[in-house]
């Protein structure tokens, strides 16, 4: 899913085009996985707001809500994928839709493609702040307002601007933040009818490597903290218990002489 800006299609004359097997799997490959999102989510908020709400009271719980609240609409751009494509875009089977549902399905993929794995980055660093803090809520729990408001004072401005600019149409999967004609923007033999500027893509990139950062760079570190400060926790610890040993000897050895 989160590929959808990495994962452009480079179409010029010397490049070969999709065929309709590989038509038909970018198309409906997708669809199965987006289903099976969608109905997690849905579970995780049935669950959270109707069975189980007094486990809202938690922080963790927060954000799981969150993240699970923004997967929703993240599924659905996934699963209704090349229907939202105007109708005849070149080389992408199934394009009923036209500029209009592109921009929209494509402005909701750019936010939630960072919000979904942002929310799954903060769980590791709501980890980091509760073992600092012995877990005691009250102490880290300003954090909170911080990571909701930056899930979205990122990703928005980013999609504002891409809709702005006639940034948003048809990428590999579903619309995105890409150029029209594909490609156009490293063919100077293909002038670009919308986007494709040298600002809108070094923005494109620059969202690109925050994603990927968030992704695959903020969990790793997070786990290293962790791993780390557990081993001080353990020392500190032993430390601690060979300590009340000692004292607990000399007490006994003082006793004894008495």
């Amino acid at each position: 899913c989160m590929c959808a800006i990495c994962s452009q299609p480079t179409w010029t004359v010397t490049m070969k085009y999709p065929n309709e097997i590989q038509q038909r799997g970018i198309a409906y490959a997708i669809k199965p996985f987006a289903a099976l999102s969608f109905l997690s989510g849905c579970y995780v908020i049935y669950h959270l707001l109707i069975q189980k709400p007094e486990k809202l009271k938690r922080m963790y719980h927060r954000i799981i809500l969150a993240m699970n609240i923004c997967l929703l609409p993240y599924a659905i751009t996934d699963f209704v994928g090349t229907w939202a494509m105007p109708a005849g875009t070149p080389y992408r089977l199934g394009a009923l839709g036209n500029q209009t549902t592109c921009t929209i399905q494509g402005f909701l993929s750019i936010v939630f493609s960072f919000a979904v794995p942002y929310y799954y980055s903060s769980l590791s660093i709501y980890s980091c702040f509760a073992v600092r803090n012995s877990f005691k809520e009250e102490s880290y729990r300003h954090i909170e307002k911080w990571i909701h408001l930056s899930a979205v004072c990122i990703s928005l401005p980013v999609a504002v601007f891409f809709a702005a600019i006639e940034g948003i149409n048809p990428n590999a999967t579903v619309c995105y933040a890409a150029e029209f004609p594909p490609n156009c923007a490293n063919d100077p033999g293909v002038p670009c009818e919308r986007g494709g500027d040298s600002v809108s893509m070094m923005i494109k990139k620059i969202y690109a490597l925050c994603i990927i950062f968030v992704t695959f760079v903020i969990p790793p570190m997070a786990l290293l903290y962790l791993r780390a400060s557990i081993k001080k926790v353990n020392r500190d610890t032993k430390g601690s218990v060979g300590k009340k040993k000692m004292i607990e000897s000399f007490r006994k050895r003082a006793l004894k002489d008495l």
